[in-house]
């Protein structure tokens, strides 16, 4: 995958995240969990943009920490953002807008699956690090 096409998904994605993330805010009445992604989401970007076909191992390793790290770090805030009010809001999000709180959903977990399936086929130049 050329830089080019790395740069339009990773843009196409992280503006996709944005827009989830503000709508479903829901006027300060929303759930905040597709909004705690943002705070690590230039480091899946990163991760998206250092994808390369020849990479070396260390530039793997370095590529999956990324998006290792934005996981790691995610899961927990959103949940000690959630869980201050017991999932109320999400919860809520989930009764009344449960069609827009799925597709949400399938848009973050539908750009790490891309993510790691290209990941997995890019092969390392090297077999050791440096």
């Amino acid at each position: 995958m050329g830089w080019h096409y790395r740069l339009l998904f990773a843009a196409i994605y992280l503006v996709g995240c944005l827009y989830i993330a503000l709508r479903m805010l829901g006027g300060g009445h929303g759930t905040l969990i597709f909004v705690t992604p943002l705070v690590t989401v230039l480091a899946f970007g990163a991760a998206i943009l250092l994808l390369r076909p020849t990479a070396k191992l260390w530039l793997r390793i370095l590529t999956a920490g990324l998006v290792l790290f934005h996981y790691l770090f995610t899961l927990p805030l959103a949940y000690i953002v959630e869980s201050g009010d017991g999932f109320a809001h999400t919860i809520s999000v989930l009764k009344y807008a449960p069609v827009s709180f799925v597709l949400s959903a399938m848009w973050y977990v539908a750009g790490s699956a891309i993510f790691w399936v290209l990941f997995f086929r890019t092969r390392s130049q090297s077999k050791s690090l440096p």
